[in-house]
């Protein structure tokens, strides 16, 4: 055979690559440095070895590394000299799929690192029905990834630890703004559950605002006024329903300044009841909504 043949390189040869010859390029999607895990990466190293080979491809005399990132900083770290690795020869976005399916389903493997992933592929030419092929995943899973990693909120959520999952992402996407709000002022993380509750929440509150908005029951025709007696028992009724803690006195108390009495209509006592069970909440709170509603109503029909 000739000699020029027999130092070609096996695709799939494993040969041991001199750390100090091996290079890493600058488009090279580096994670997050995390001292505790590099360290018990390196304990691992030095106690069992290699398990695994990173993947290279020649580059002159020199090696280009195509996955295993975090292998040879562990190996540097521990001051070892070489590294077992598999031989490739890849162009075009091949090295890009090579790390993405080496890394993608390894549990450190983040949200950020998958949509710089899709993004690479996607700036390297491949279409996405290809990118989902070479990933086995969705193509759904591909688009929902490219929007992620364009989105400048989507990053900061991610990169602040609030946003974990793709699925996420789209479920607080489909959020109006006012529920947007409610999700991004709590600390909580940002789940497919906790962006349903803003939204069934939103739901509640607009249900409520129809309610007050609706126009009340017509009134019946007046009734011949009773006895005195009468009067006074029908009236303390009617306030304890409304108001266990309100009485009815013959002679009324002087009213506080930060008082008002409130005459209902026929029909507004029971509406008011059935708010106050359904929703359980108290008189004061469904009074102060009725008159932001009422405030809000104003505004729009063009009054100061």
């Amino acid at each position: 055979m000739h000699p020029s043949r027999r130092k070609r390189l096996d695709p799939q040869q494993l040969r041991s690559i001199p750390l100090d010859a091996l290079r890493i390029d600058s488009d090279f999607p580096v994670r997050k440095n995390d001292p505790d895990a590099l360290d018990a990466l390196a304990k691992s190293l030095e106690i069992v070895g290699q398990l695994q080979p990173i993947g290279v491809r020649a580059a002159g005399k020199n090696w280009t590394l195509v996955y295993g990132e975090r292998r040879v900083r562990a190996a540097r770290l521990l001051g070892k000299s070489t590294l077992l690795a598999r031989i490739y020869s890849p162009i075009g976005a091949a090295p890009v799929v090579l790390r993405a399916t080496e890394n993608m389903h390894r549990q450190e493997y983040s949200l950020e690192d998958a949509a710089d992933t899709v993004l690479r592929l996607i700036e390297a030419g491949m279409a996405a029905p290809s990118i989902a092929k070479a990933l086995a995943r969705r193509e759904a899973w591909v688009n929902s990834m490219l929007s992620f990693s364009r989105n400048p909120l989507a990053r900061e959520l991610a990169s602040l630890g609030r946003l974990q999952s793709v699925s996420a992402w789209e479920s607080f996407a489909t959020l109006d703004q006012a529920e947007q709000r409610v999700v991004l002022d709590s600390s909580d993380t940002i789940t497919v559950a906790r962006c349903d509750e803003a939204r069934q929440a939103s739901r509640q509150k607009e249900a409520r605002r129809q309610r007050l908005l609706a126009p009340a029951a017509p009134e019946t025709p007046p009734s011949a006024p009773p006895a005195e007696g009468d009067a006074e028992q029908t009236c303390a009724q009617a306030c304890a329903s409304v108001e266990p803690d309100i009485g009815w006195r013959k002679e009324n108390p002087a009213t506080p300044d930060d008082s008002i009495t409130v005459t209902l209509r026929h029909g507004q006592k029971q509406a008011l009841q059935r708010i106050m069970a359904e929703d359980n909440r108290e008189l004061g709170e469904i009074l102060q909504e009725a008159v932001d509603v009422y405030l809000t109503h104003r505004q729009g029909a063009g009054h100061e």
